[in-house]
C-alpha cells in the first residue's frame, strides 16, 4: 500500500491522551527534543534512534558527522547525557544529500499507519541501489511487531509488514 505525505495523512494521528508508550504528540515532541540536543552536541545526520521505556523515556542515537565518524549518544529528558565515538565510519555526504523528505515527516506518516502502536526504533540507511529509506519499528497492542519503510526521496510508504512475536 503506497501513501504520500499529505495533511490528510498527518491528521490521522491519535491526539487523545496517551499511554506511556503509544506514539503520539508527547512522544513525538520528546523525539524532537533529543534529536535537537544531539545536533547541538555534534553536527551530523542521525541514522538511528531507539526509544527506551525502562526508566522513563530515554533515547539511544547514532549520528554520522561531516568527517564520516559515527557517534553514539544517550538522551534523557531532552539532554545528551553520554556521547562517545563508535568504532565505525559511514559516508556522511551520501547519507545527508540523498533524502528530500525530513525524518519528522516520515515519522508522522509511519505513525499514522500503525496508530496506537509503540514506536521504538528508526533507522536511516541506503538500499543496495543507493535509495535512502527511513525504517520504523513498532510494537502493536495485539502483540505483533510492525515495520514501515518510508522512501526518503518520495515520501511514500513503500512497504509495511507485521508479524507475531
Amino acid at each position: 500500500m503506497r501513501h504520500s505525505i499529505t495533511t490528510a495523512a498527518l491528521s490521522v494521528l491519535v491526539v487523545s491522551p496517551l499511554s506511556a508508550a503509544e506514539f503520539g504528540p508527547e512522544v513525538d515532541r520528546a523525539i524532537e527534543q533529543c534529536l535537537d540536543a544531539a545536533r547541538r552536541d555534534q553536527v551530523g545526520q542521525v541514522t538511528r534512534w531507539d526509544l527506551e521505556w525502562t526508566t522513563g523515556l530515554a533515547f539511544n542515537l547514532e549520528l554520522v558527522s561531516p568527517n564520516d565518524r559515527v557517534w553514539n549518544m544517550r538522551c534523557e529528558g531532552g539532554v545528551i547525557v553520554k556521547s562517545e565515538r563508535k568504532a565505525a565510519n559511514k559516508k556522511y555526504e551520501m547519507l545527508s544529500t540523498r533524502h528530500r523528505v525530513e525524518e519528522h515527516e516520515a515519522r508522522q506518516l509511519a505513525g499514522a499507519e500503525y496508530a496506537g502502536g509503540e514506536l521504538h526504533r528508526m533507522t536511516y540507511d541506503l538500499s543496495w541501489r543507493g535509495q535512502p529509506y527511513y525504517n520504523y519499528s513498532f510494537n502493536l497492542p495485539d502483540g505483533r511487531t510492525a515495520t514501515v519503510l518510508v522512501n526518503a526521496v518520495t515520501g511514500v510508504i513503500d512497504k509495511t509488514s507485521s508479524e507475531r512475536k
